[in-house]
């Protein structure tokens, strides 16, 4: 160690380290972490003008993203929502196969589908509730708009 860190949190911390996927606390000077481990291998790190703050919750790891909508992505990325988006069907008969599919298959559980976008899916029908119940008459059917 160089010298003391400017700051060390204790606490839960997730380290996304799959040979440690947690720790006690961790230590940062200029900015950059510089130690994770047990309070007992961060202890070292701390000096007298340290600040040392004890945590009642958890330290995730640091995300950048300007733009997103997480809670979305986790529910299409789940394996129950079909992917229609333009980016990865950008035909629409591709859309309607994805979509009559998914009522075959999931029958009284529902069909549940995001992307739909007759904007960039050129030949869409117009959505509408008549059209709804004869594409699922007998079923749940969502289809979430890509906007």
């Amino acid at each position: 160690m160089a010298s003391p860190a400017d700051l060390v949190i204790v606490g839960n911390i997730v380290t996304v380290d799959p040979e440690r996927p947690t720790a006690e606390a961790l230590a940062v000077t200029d900015g950059r972490i510089v130690a994770v481990g047990s309070r007992g291998e961060v202890q070292p790190w701390i000096g007298d003008d340290t600040e040392v703050r004890e945590l009642d919750g958890c330290v995730l790891p640091g995300f950048i993203e300007a733009h997103g909508h997480p809670l979305m992505e986790a529910v299409v990325l789940g394996g129950r929502i079909v992917d229609i988006r333009p980016v990865t069907m950008p035909d629409a008969d591709d859309v309607m196969t994805a979509i009559h599919g998914e009522v075959a298959a999931r029958g009284a559980d529902g069909a549940y589908l995001n992307g739909w976008d007759p904007l960039l899916q050129q030949g869409l029908p117009e959505l509408t509730l008549a059209w709804l119940d004869a594409a699922a008459p007998d079923t749940p059917l969502v289809i979430v708009h890509n906007s």
